[in-house]
């Protein structure tokens, strides 16, 4: 019976299970919260929400240990495929996730233990041979834990043997206190593979010991007690792997510059050793993980610089160390943790005069690989820089930027560049005063930020351009005066502002937060509340702290606010005082916000439609077909989507009937035959999600042309085959929208393939279109929005009919309009991020709002002198080229300008 059902369930059922006895009062609970987490649309990316809730009950219920071992099988698995459990657990002793390792027997069987816990809860599973791999489906799961898996993982041997079998550690077996593998060759089995204790080699003659095992390849020595032991490891040429953890009497390893071959080493927690020669690397050039941590070295090896293959370097703990290596041409760095350096005081280069190296570690731009940067507690000023200006791509592979306590560190670089930071850590850098509003720009991944302990007076009014985040953490934050407008981050699950002792306000409202779990205002001056969250989709206990210390807590956050209310009543009729909520009106905030330009949502671009509630739960039930209510899809109704994600097999006849008549239809991870097999069943389609379709090439191939003649709504996600839009059928199409189409060069090659009826188009990360459209005039189009598209060059049709158009971040594109089209129309021009752009163009009269930002070759607003009577906001930053506007305006309302410096405004007329 399980064998049918979905992986998830299975996942959830066995994790279900393993919740114990004493616990099973709290099932109901965890039921509710798995019932109530398949409508989120906080799902990260791709993720199955029922996985996400099976992690969860782990990580509640298990050691960071089982956590560790957790992620590390789903790296191993990525990277290598199946492996054998003696040799899963044996991967997970050398990473240092049951260190201290006092008995390597010992360490063996916690490993096991973790093995069948991790099975037992479906996290794993048994192949033939002993072999065992995750659950596929849980490969989606993303870790945003602060260090995740890069941070933990002592070698990352996975990533550096990937799937290379030959490189493995062998068949494993334990002798004594020995954890032993071998390889048989034709003459003989040789032992490739040694994990052994300390107290094991006090035993035996080290040369002895070292002289049966001249094939050796891996070698872990845990908590060795000798101090002479390297002379006998330097010949051991065939050496890949050496680990040297928790040797307090090791003082000198030079010897080991013999081991030419090695391709992983550590050396940990040598507490005497002081000392590396600084050509300790030159003659490894196969060195890819370097880990050397709790020592007392004060340089780092400078051949370091040389090691061109290295994706780890981990120096971490090392308080008097005072310089870095030189890593900013290595490549294929992956990680750099240099956490724990008290006494590292910069980056760059010490040296002063014409020894200085000005180019040592200035940009680390180059490291298109990087993951982790870690330079918690360290003493650095500055950081390098993460970008090149002559070529202004983004640094996309950087998760994790961690500065934990570097209480020196006074500026921060541009970080716009870091566009896929999923977390944020500044935490008691006390001496960071402020942050520019570029730091938190093309941050649509960032989930933790974590600015408590900091100096900063305000925030940067971009952080309502953090959409995905789910903590925001302020403590101690004795300056912070203000916390501006947060009403759209709607995916926050925790406010901490706790001991921001000048905190006064917090503009905008909590009420659409429907993920909100706690909010702690202990020791601030917050006495009027945003309005709380009036619904709730998480099911769990919610939790207030007040700036007095009084805690609320309830289910719903509609009885927390009565609570609070009523309390308040009491407290006023008995002390003649009345304490009121803040109840900020639409109109209101209109009032009170700034003019702030932000990344245009879904909803701005399709009118009534909101990006967020595509994200649909990809949870396969009866067939693959369940319905999905998304109560906002539209606002004069209630719209059922039907989901049909990856799956086999036919339908029944009821499955057929009721397709039938289904008008709303997503496609998650679904063929390009089975989309036409099942399009082909449905009637009358109004609105269509494509999403993940990994093999459509040609879009609706197999459908039959009437089908698509009802179709009003079009998304398509994630399609990378596709290669352009062609409109066959498309009579009644209003709404498209693209995104993340790396393989479309141009939407519409043709003028028979533009839409009759199109009005709102939204293209986004297509990162090879070049032109929108080839030729010809689309008179129905109302709506355009074009974001981060790095090539674009041009639109390429006339628009008459234009009413709304956004473009963000498309460095090729210089001109916005044909020279001859009619954009007479046009109501609303938001331009952000054109480097080209140096003329806005042509005549805009009923133009009512234009925002432009960072278009560094703009110099007029409007070219002819004269008067735009219909613009009421006007919103102008970083534009160092701008001299005038070149119009009168008298009916702006609203005027923003900054980093302007060569605007002039005398002589400019505004109504305000």
């Amino acid at each position: 019976m399980s064998m049918r059902l979905p992986a998830a369930l299975v996942v959830l059922v066995k994790s279900l299970n393993c919740i114990s006895v004493n616990d099973h009062f709290q099932r109901p609970r965890y039921l509710l919260e798995i019932l109530s987490s398949l409508g989120s649309d906080t799902t990260i990316g791709c993720e199955n929400p029922i996985l996400r809730l099976s992690y969860e009950l782990l990580c509640k219920a298990s050691t960071r240990t089982l956590v560790d071992c957790f992620w590390h099988s789903l790296s191993l698995f990525e990277n290598c495929g199946c492996i054998y459990y003696q040799e899963l657990i044996t991967h997970w002793i050398l990473e240092g996730y049951f260190d201290p390792v006092r008995s390597v027997t010992k360490a063996y069987q916690d490993g096991h233990f973790i093995l069948m816990e991790l099975m037992n809860r479906g996290f794993l599973k048994v192949q033939e041979d002993n072999m065992v791999m995750p659950e596929v489906a849980i490969k989606n799961l993303i870790d945003t834990s602060r260090r995740g898996f890069l941070g933990r993982s002592r070698l990352r041997l996975s990533r550096v043997y990937g799937g290379n079998k030959k490189d493995g550690l062998g068949k494993i077996n334990q002798v004594d206190d020995i954890i032993e593998a071998g390889r048989v060759t034709r003459n003989r089995e040789k032992i490739t593979t040694i994990l052994v204790g300390g107290n094991d080699l006090r035993h035996e003659s080290l040369e002895k010991f070292f002289e049966k095992l001249k094939d050796l390849e891996i070698l872990g020595l845990f908590g060795p007690r000798l101090a002479s032991f390297v002379p006998s490891l330097s010949k051991l040429t065939k050496l890949r792997v050496l680990v040297i953890r928790d040797c307090d009497l090791l003082k000198n390893i030079e010897e080991l510059k013999a081991l030419q071959g090695l391709h992983v080493l550590e050396v940990s927690g040598a507490s005497f050793l002081k000392e590396i020669p600084d050509d300790f690397f030159t003659a490894m050039p196969d060195l890819q993980s370097l880990h050397l941590s709790v020592l007392q070295i004060k340089s780092s090896p400078s051949s370091i610089s040389k090691l061109k293959g290295l994706r780890c370097l981990i120096i971490r703990d090392c308080p008097v160390l005072e310089d870095l290596p030189e890593i900013h041409e290595l490549v294929n760095l992956e990680a750099v943790d240099v956490s724990g350096a008290r006494g590292l005081q910069t980056c760059f280069d010490k040296a002063k005069g014409e020894k200085k190296n000005k180019s040592k570690n200035r940009n680390f731009y180059h490291l298109q690989q990087l993951q982790l940067l870690d330079l918690s507690e360290s003493q650095i000023e500055r950081l390098p820089l993460f970008h090149d200006a002559a070529v202004g791509d983004k640094l996309h592979s950087v998760t994790r930027l961690l500065l934990r306590n570097c209480r020196k560190l006074i500026k921060l670089p541009s970080l716009k560049p870091l566009s896929g930071l999923q977390i944020l850590d500044l935490s008691g850098t006390s001496s960071l005063a402020k942050m520019l509003d570029v730091c938190f720009e093309d941050k649509r991944e960032l989930r933790v930020l974590n600015l408590s302990g900091t100096n900063l007076g305000q925030l940067p009014s971009t952080i309502e351009e953090l959409s995905s985040l789910n903590k925001l953490l302020l403590k101690d934050s004795k300056n912070l005066e203000v916390i501006p407008n947060i009403s759209k981050l709607i995916n926050l699950e925790v406010i901490d502002v706790s001991g921001c002792t000048k905190l006064q306000t917090i503009e905008g409202s909590f009420e659409d937060m429907h993920y909100l779990r706690e909010i702690d205002l202990t020791d601030t001056k917050v006495m009027t509340l945003p309005e709380l969250p009036t619904e709730t989709k998480v099911i769990c206990p919610k939790r207030i702290t007040l700036a007095d210390g009084s805690v609320f807590k309830g289910e719903k956050w509609s009885e927390i606010t009565d609570t609070i209310k009523s309390k308040r009543s009491d407290k006023a009729s008995s002390s003649k005082e009345v304490v009121k909520f803040q109840e900020i009106s639409e109109t209101e905030s209109e009032k009170t916000s700034e003019i702030q330009p932000h990344e245009p949502h879904a909803s701005e671009c399709t009118g009534k439609g909101d990006d967020s509630k595509e994200r649909f739960c990809q949870v396969l039930i009866d067939m693959a077909l369940y319905t999905t209510n998304l109560s906002s899809f539209d606002s004069e109704s209630h719209t059922e989507v039907l989901e049909i994600t990856n799956g086999e097999g036919g339908f029944t006849g009821q499955d057929k009937e009721a397709l039938a008549n289904v008008e709303f239809v997503s496609f998650v991870d679904s063929s390009s035959t089975r989309l036409a097999s099942i399009f082909n069943e449905i009637r009358l389609v109004k609105g269509c999600w494509l999403k993940m379709c990994k093999d459509i090439e040609y879009l609706f191939s197999g459908v039959e042309e009437e089908r698509l003649g009802s179709l009003e709504i079009l998304s398509i996600t994630n399609l990378r085959l596709l290669d352009s839009i062609c409109s066959r059928g498309f009579k009644n199409l209003k709404k498209l929208s693209i995104d993340c189409c790396p393989n479309i060069k141009m939407l519409f090659p043709y003028a028979s393939q533009l839409p009759s009826s199109l009005e709102v188009l939204h293209i986004k990360f297509c990162v090879k279109l070049e032109k929108v459209f080839k030729e010809g005039e689309v008179s129905t189009l109302t709506t355009l929005c074009l974001h981060e598209l790095p090539v674009l060059s041009a639109v390429g049709a006339k628009l008459p009919n234009l009413k709304t158009f956004k473009v963000r971040n498309c460095p090729k594109l210089e001109n916005l309009f044909k020279e001859d089209g009619d954009v007479s129309t046009l109501t609303t021009l938001c331009l952000y991020d054109l480097p080209l752009l140096s003329v806005i163009g042509t005549k805009l009269p009923n133009l009512k709002t234009l925002k432009v930002r960072n278009c560094p070759k703009l110099e007029n607003v409007f070219e002819e002198e004269g008067e735009v009577s219909t613009l009421t906001t006007l919103c102008l930053l970083e534009l160092p080229m701008l001299t005038t506007i070149g119009a009168k305006l008298p009916n702006l309302k609203k005027f923003k300008v900054r980093n302007c410096p060569n605007l002039n405004l005398n002589g400019l007329q505004v109504a305000i």
